[in-house]
């Protein structure tokens, strides 16, 4: 190899170093700048509290608002009408078939079992003589 020849060698080697550390310095640099401006445009970490954890026994209540329904409901009718003087019965009692549960005002059905007896008894003694 000439002389000439080592000298373009070198130059161009020199070169080519001088162009891989500009390269490498501008890439770091560039990257240093992009973690410098994305730590100014992302906001601080939120400062929170701290406490103490402690073990102790929790009460377990709930309350909750809501209706109750018997699962089966029953409706008491009356085998006459007439007008309930007295409920024989507390609220929500367990009554069973043949329990007494309302009084009912027997005076109209005493009066009408007065007219028929009375009409039964002018019957009969129509009849007999």
């Amino acid at each position: 190899m000439s002389g000439k020849s080592r000298v373009i060698i070198g130059a161009l080697a020199v070169l080519v170093l001088a162009g891989g550390g500009y390269y490498y310095w501008g890439m770091k640099s560039a990257a240093e700048l992009q973690k410098k401006t994305a730590a100014a445009a992302a906001p601080p970490p939120p400062s929170v509290g701290i406490i103490e954890v402690k073990r102790r026994d929790v009460p377990f209540d709930l309350a909750y608002a809501g209706r109750v329904a018997g699962f089966r409901s029953v409706e008491i009718r009356s085998l006459v009408t007439g007008t309930i003087l007295k409920r024989e019965y507390p609220e929500g009692a367990r009554v069973k078939q043949g329990d007494v549960l309302f009084r009912i005002d027997q005076r109209p059905y005493q009066a009408t079992l007065d007219r028929a007896n009375a009409q039964l008894a002018q019957a009969r003694a129509t009849r007999t003589q």
